[in-house]
C-alpha cells in the first residue's frame, strides 16, 4: 500500500534544502519506491509532502542517499515526520509557476460523501493539478496543488459548496495558500491510485 510521508523542518532554509535537492539529485536519479515530491515553505519551515510505494522504501532513501546529503549542507535540527496511508492521490498536469499549496482535513465519511457527489477524480477541477489524500485515523488529511488561488474558489464556489449543501455541510472555510517550491514525479510513475 502506497504511503503518504509529510514532513515539517524549522530551520531548513531554502537555499540549503535546494543544496541538498543538488547533492542527493533525486530528480536526476528517482529512489526506488518514490512516487511524488513536493516542497514549500512557510517563513523558515520546510514542508515536503512526499508518496512512496512502501515506507521501506522511504527509510532506505533516508539512510542511504537523504541523510548524507543534509549533514553535508549543515541542515541542523530534525523534522517532525507523519507516515499514513494513502487514500487516494491524482497526478493531473506539472506544475506551473506560481502554482499554490492548500491543507485541509475532513472526517473521513465527509470527505467520502463529498468525493462521491463533486466527482472530481473523474472530472478534475479547472487549475487542478495534484491531490493527495491520506488515511490518519478517521480524518483524512488533503494536500492539494493549484495553479491559482482563483481556481479553488471557483472550484468551491462552483461544485464543493453545492455539493456540500446537498449534504447538509457548512460552507467551507476557504484555506491557508503557499507557493510550491519543487514538485517531482519520477517518469513512468503512476499518477493516480
Amino acid at each position: 500500500m502506497a504511503i503518504r510521508m509529510r514532513m515539517h523542518w524549522d530551520g531548513a532554509a531554502q537555499d540549503l534544502y535546494d543544496e541538498v535537492r543538488k547533492t542527493v539529485d533525486w530528480e536526476g536519479n528517482a529512489p526506488v519506491g518514490c512516487l511524488l515530491h513536493m516542497s514549500w515553505f512557510v517563513g523558515d519551515q520546510l514542508n515536503v509532502c512526499d508518496i512512496w510505494e512502501a515506507p521501506e522504501d522511504f527509510n532506505a532513501f533516508v539512510e542511504t542517499r537523504l541523510m548524507p546529503g543534509v549533514v553535508q549542507a549543515g541542515i541542523a535540527g530534525q523534522p517532525e515526520v507523519e507516515i499514513h496511508p494513502v487514500y487516494n492521490w491524482q497526478l493531473e498536469k506539472p506544475l506551473t509557476p506560481g502554482c499554490v499549496v492548500e491543507e485541509d482535513e475532513l472526517p473521513a465519511e465527509a470527505y467520502k460523501a463529498l468525493e462521491a457527489h463533486v466527482g472530481w477524480r473523474d472530472v478534475p477541477p479547472i487549475g487542478g493539478i495534484l491531490h493527495v489524500a491520506s488515511a490518519v485515523g478517521d480524518m483524512i488529511q488533503l494536500v492539494t496543488v493549484w495553479e491559482s488561488e482563483a481556481d479553488v474558489d471557483n472550484f468551491v464556489n462552483d461544485r464543493v459548496a453545492p455539493a456540500g449543501a446537498a449534504l447538509g455541510f457548512p460552507e467551507p472555510p476557504m484555506p491557508e495558500f503557499h507557493e510550491v517550491h519543487a514538485l517531482f514525479h519520477p517518469a513512468g510513475a503512476p499518477t493516480r491510485s
